[in-house]
């Protein structure tokens, strides 16, 4: 009983998890921006996450479907005590908050990581893609039982 108390307490913080993601993103934002650290490179994407050469209509369009499933689907099927659902959760809405964020205050999402030639990205792009790995992971394995 202990146990399932302390993983049930643990599931309280994942909130202040994702907000200090949100939080980190931010900052790294503004970083970029100001041009003061040397390793962030400061893009201006107007398309969609890791800047896909899509048309932004059609990914929002898409997004939108995609966010209202994954909210229903959350809510349908989550049971509080489990730890992974809710953080796969969490960090799929704290990464939309934040490129949310910056598309309606800038028009576009700062980005200022960059792998090879074409991809780049900010960490907010990294939570949406692992929240959505981790949800779309245990939805198959919650399906399968």
């Amino acid at each position: 009983m202990r146990k399932i108390k302390k993983i049930k307490q643990s599931h309280r913080l994942i909130p202040f998890f994702i907000l200090g993601l949100f939080l980190i993103d931010r900052f790294l934002k503004i970083m970029a921006t100001s041009g003061q650290w040397a390793q962030l490179h400061y893009f201006e994407n107007t398309g969609i996450a890791f800047s896909l050469p899509i048309n932004p209509l059609v990914f929002w369009g898409v997004a939108g479907g995609l966010l209202a499933w994954f909210v229903y689907e959350y809510r349908r099927k989550v049971h509080k005590s489990d730890f992974l659902f809710e953080l796969g959760f969490y960090l799929v809405i704290g990464g939309f908050l934040s490129n949310l964020f910056d598309r309606l205050t800038h028009g576009f999402v700062i980005d200022y990581f960059t792998f090879g030639a074409d991809l780049i990205f900010n960490l907010a792009d990294v939570m949406i893609l692992l929240g959505a790995i981790i949800f779309g992971i245990k939805l198959y394995i919650y399906e399968k039982k």
